[in-house]
């Protein structure tokens, strides 16, 4: 048996749990995104956020951020099991993957930008 004929019989792994742990990841910072832009807008779903990470050790000084890190957790944990669920032996294309990776990555990056340079903006005013 030759080298040759050894890699024709490598069987392709499918990407799906490999496509399911990208898209996961992804979900979880736009959730962090949504859950800041939320908590930055009304301070009535702050408070609720920051309740979330009562539990936490000094939680109360950081604000509503521990919160919001828990809802991220907690989305990228729920989508990672159920993509991985349903795409686990799909073989999906690796361009559709990575495309939709780097959709949801931009729109979280600009969701939170907007709350950052809002902020920015207000300061530099005030002075």
């Amino acid at each position: 048996m030759t080298d040759k004929s050894k890699m024709n019989d490598i069987q392709p792994i499918p990407l799906g749990s490999t496509a399911a742990a990208l898209i996961s990841a992804a979900m979880g910072c736009l959730a962090m995104s949504i859950a800041h832009q939320a908590a930055t807008q009304s301070k009535a779903l702050e408070a609720l956020i920051s309740n979330l990470a009562v539990w936490i050790p000094d939680s109360i000084e950081i604000s509503s951020y521990p919160g919001i890190e828990i809802i991220g957790l907690v989305i990228w944990l729920i989508s990672w099991f159920v993509l991985n669920r349903v795409w686990k032996q799909r073989d999906l294309s690796l361009m559709l993957v990575l495309t939709a990776f780097m959709g949801i990555i931009v729109l979280s990056t600009i969701i939170y930008w907007f709350s950052i340079e809002n902020n920015i903006s207000s300061a530099l005013l005030m002075h």
